[in-house]
C-alpha cells in the first residue's frame, strides 16, 4: 500500500499570508519544517503568499515549496512598514486575489489537495479555492490571537469566514483549545491535534560556565501585546541586580519596549537582539538561564518547545495551548515542566524567576522533564509523519 501511495504525486497548493524568508512566526516554521520532510517524489508543494518586500521574488523555490508570492510591496520593508496603509489592504485583498492565483495555478498542475494556514488569514482563499474547483479543503489552526478577537475582526467576512470550518474535509489544530474552537465553529469532521515541533537534532543543551555572577533570562518572540513582552520588562524592577533579559526577535511593539527599557533604567540588563537566524537562537537559548513568555493568548508556542528541548525552564501563563505540554508542580508533582505565573502580572513572573533561582532542585527537575518530553513527543519528524497522513 506505502509503495502504491509513493508512485503518485500528490500536488499540493498551500494558502499562508507570510512565508520564508521575512516576517516568519511559528505558522510558517511548521509549513517549512513538515514539507522539507516529506518525500519530493511524494508531494510538490505550492504556496501562494504575499510578497511585502519588493526585494523578494514573485516566483522562487525554497525548500520544498514552490512559492508565488502577490501584493503591493514596498522595498526592505519592516514590520512597522506591515501597519502601513498599502501593506494592510495587502491582507484584505488576499483573500479574494489568493484563489484566483490559485485557481489560475490549478489549471496547469491540477491539484489534489488544498492546505489553508490558518483560519483568520488563509481561510477564506482556501474556502473559495476549495468550492469552485471541488478539490478538498485541508484546514490548520496555529492561531495565537485570543479566538473572540480573531471572530469579531472576521465578522465583515460573514459566511466567507465561518463557512471555512463547514468547508473543510480534513482539520489540522496544533493544541486541544483550538480544537475546542474549532467545534464551536460548527466544524463538520472531527480535528486531529497534531502539535507544532523542535528540531531536535539542532536544539540540544549547551555547556554553561556556572557562576553566579549572572541568572540570564530570555524570551523568543515577536514584538506584539500578546506575548507580553512588555510584562517581563517590567518585572526586571523586581529581581536582582545579576539578572539580565535577552530579548529575540523582532516587532512592531519594539520601539515601545525599548523606549521602556530606557525610561525604567534597564539599559544594561535587558538586551534587543532582533530577528536572529535559527543557528543564533539556538546559541542564544543555550548561554540562557530560564525562558520566559507570559503570552496573553496562545495557540501553543513553539518557541516554548525549542527552549525546553535546550533544557531551560519555562515560565509562562496558563493559557491557550500552553497547558498541553507546561505542567506546574502543584498539579503534576515530580513530572513538573515549568512554572505557572498569573496573566498581567510582573510581581508574579519575579516570583517564578526567584524561585527558580533559589531552588536548585526544581531547576534541575523542570529541566530534565521538559527535556525529555520534547525528545519523546515534539519532534518534527513525529510531525511531519502525522500530516503525510493528512495530506495524502
Amino acid at each position: 500500500m506505502m509503495e502504491n501511495n509513493n508512485q503518485q504525486l500528490r500536488k499540493i497548493l498551500i494558502f499562508s499570508m507570510s512565508y520564508y524568508p521575512r516576517f516568519v512566526g511559528g505558522a510558517e516554521v511548521a509549513l517549512k519544517e513538515i514539507t522539507d520532510r516529506l518525500d519530493e517524489k511524494e508531494f510538490e508543494f505550492h504556496l501562494v503568499t504575499l510578497r511585502y518586500d519588493s526585494l523578494l521574488l514573485k516566483y522562487e523555490k525554497i525548500g520544498n515549496i514552490h512559492i508565488h508570492r502577490i501584493g503591493f510591496t514596498k522595498k526592505n520593508a519592516t514590520f512597522e512598514d506591515l501597519r502601513s496603509f498599502s501593506l494592510r489592504l495587502n491582507k484584505i485583498l488576499y483573500q479574494f486575489w489568493a484563489p484566483c492565483v490559485g485557481l489560475w495555478l490549478h489549471k496547469k498542475y491540477m491539484f489534489t489537495k488544498v492546505w489553508s494556514m490558518m483560519a483568520h488569514s488563509a481561510g477564506i482563499p482556501g474556502n473559495i479555492f476549495s468550492r469552485v474547483s471541488g478539490v478538498p479543503l485541508l484546514l490548520t489552526l496555529q492561531e495565537g490571537d485570543p479566538t473572540e478577537h480573531i471572530e469579531k475582526q472576521m465578522r465583515v467576512f460573514g459566511p466567507l469566514f465561518t463557512g471555512v470550518f463547514r468547508q473543510a474535509k480534513q482539520i489540522q489544530v496544533i493544541s486541544h483549545f483550538l480544537k475546542e474552537w474549532a467545534i464551536k465553529m460548527k466544524c463538520r469532521v472531527i480535528p486531529d491535534v497534531v502539535p507544532n515541533g523542535v528540531d531536535t537534532q539542532m536544539f540540544i543543551p549547551g555547556t554553561k560556565i556556572d557562576t553566579k555572577e549572572e541568572f540570564r533570562l530570555i524570551t523568543t518572540s515577536r514584538l506584539v501585546p500578546k506575548n507580553g513582552v512588555d510584562l517581563v520588562i517590567e518585572a526586571m524592577l523586581q529581581l536582582p541586580e545579576n539578572v539580565y533579559f535577552d530579548i529575540v526577535g523582532d516587532g512592531f511593539q519594539r520601539e515601545m519596549l525599548e523606549k521602556n527599557v530606557s525610561e525604567l533604567g534597564l539599559q544594561k540588563r535587558v538586551v534587543f537582539h532582533g530577528q536572529k537566524n535559527k543557528e543564533e537562537v539556538i546559541q542564544l537559548l543555550q548561554q540562557a538561564y530560564a525562558f520566559v513568555r507570559p503570552s496573553r493568548s496562545e495557540g501553543l508556542g513553539s518557541s516554548f518547545l525549542e527552549a525546553m528541548a535546550v533544557g531551560l525552564p519555562v515560565i509562562a501563563t496558563e493559557v491557550g495551548g500552553i497547558p498541553d505540554f507546561l505542567f506546574g508542580p502543584k498539579t503534576h508533582g515530580n513530572r513538573v515542566t515549568g512554572l505557572f505565573c498569573d496573566i498581567g502580572s510582573p510581581l508574579s513572573i519575579a516570583d517564578c524567576v526567584k524561585r527558580l533561582m533559589g531552588d536548585e532542585l526544581l531547576y534541575k527537575q523542570i529541566a530534565a522533564n521538559a527535556h525529555t518530553l520534547v525528545q519523546n513527543v515534539y519532534t518534527w519528524n513525529n510531525v511531519a509523519r502525522l500530516m503525510r497522513q493528512l495530506l495524502i
